[in-house]
């Protein structure tokens, strides 16, 4: 069977399963990668049906005590890390993975179904603490909606059309799972130590968080919105890189050239951009962002980098209406379909 993902950095390609995952996300829809990723083929029209009907059960098991969980995030205490504005972000999606191991005894289910179980409930979570943080009552979830749509559905009862449904689809795909990150080092060393799911995930997700990590998306967002309109670009950046601050979004640990997930994210936000005005400007600065700090980090450090993901990731969310202070959790709730294969490969 081929690797769960695998880079070649050289070429910028990213692949899942042997496949491409920019033609994947093209393509597919979230659930069929999700069973690609954990099974290693992609399902034919009957598994399809099963998978789906398998993740509406598991996601009800998970949703009958939202509102109780939600009722305890409060109590998350201080964290060891730092990144502390980052496990805020999370800790909806920190408690629902507290309770994997519970869920798994009580209905008999085996480790995979326990990370498929967080991976189903998981959007279902991160709307419902997003609404009640903002007085809004939780949106029940829909049995007929893919796997973005019924998590933008959720947060504010937007209905999508089929193109925009497949393209939250698509955002989704991109962050499924990537060979070597600190998060699923985390969930491998503790599940090798413990066995426990709850814990494995738990130790995943407070590795995920962090501006160095997976809440780098937020940092750059807030970057381009302070940035966005400003007539000195150039200006700004270098007085950032003056201060010793970072350049969020320009460069990657391993991709040698443009990050895949970001030259096709800047292509689905030109879509966008088309009918509407808003995304047109946003992604102006974004590439003057890219181009101007590009060529300060080449002048000043003497790095060749180029645009990864986090440039683009929390704009093109944000362009289905999703606040930009969500990416950690979406980002999450993407990147629970790998740990779910994953924790598949370590039975």
């Amino acid at each position: 069977m081929e690797p769960i993902s695998h880079i070649d950095s050289n070429q910028g390609l990213l692949f899942f399963r042997g496949l491409n995952a920019t033609e994947l996300a093209e393509t597919s829809r979230f659930e069929d990668v999700a069973f690609l990723l954990v099974y290693g083929n992609l399902p034919d029209g009957r598994k399809r049906i099963q998978f789906r009907r398998k993740l509406t059960k598991l996601r009800e098991i998970g949703e009958r005590n939202i509102d109780t969980l939600l009722s305890t995030t409060g109590e998350i205490q201080e964290s060891s890390t730092s990144d502390r504005p980052y496990v805020l972000e999370t800790r909806g999606l920190r408690k629902l993975a507290e309770k994997l191991d519970t869920y798994g005894n009580i209905h008999e289910l085996n480790a995979v179904d326990k990370m498929l179980l967080f991976m189903s409930t998981a959007p279902s979570v991160a709307a419902a603490e997003w609404r009640k943080m903002h007085g809004k009552t939780r949106i029940a979830s829909s049995d007929s909606l893919h796997h973005g749509a019924n998590f933008l559905w959720m947060l504010n009862g937007t209905s999508l059309n089929d193109p925009d449904s497949k393209d939250l689809d698509s955002c989704l795909i991109l962050h499924m799972d990537d060979p070597e990150n600190p998060s699923l080092a985390a969930l491998q060393s503790t599940y090798a130590a413990t066995g426990s799911v709850s814990e494995a995930t738990v130790a995943a997700l407070d590795k995920h968080v962090g501006p160095l990590h997976h809440g780098a998306g937020t940092e750059a967002m807030r970057m381009i919105t302070e940035i966005e309109g400003h007539p000195q670009v150039s200006s700004l950046l270098a007085e950032k890189l003056e201060r010793g601050e970072k350049i969020y979004g320009l460069g990657h640990r391993i991709y040698r050239t443009i990050d895949p997930r970001a030259k096709f994210l800047r292509e689905l936000l030109k879509r966008r951009a088309e009918v509407d005005q808003r995304w047109a400007k946003r992604l102006e600065s974004i590439e003057e962002i890219a181009k101007q700090g590009s060529r300060l980090l080449l002048e000043k450090k003497g790095k060749v980098v180029h645009p990864n993901v986090d440039l683009y990731n929390a704009a093109a969310y944000e362009s289905f209406g999703i606040p930009y202070s969500l990416n950690t959790d979406l980002f999450a709730i993407a990147r629970s379909a790998g740990w779910a294969a994953h924790v598949s490969e370590w039975q």
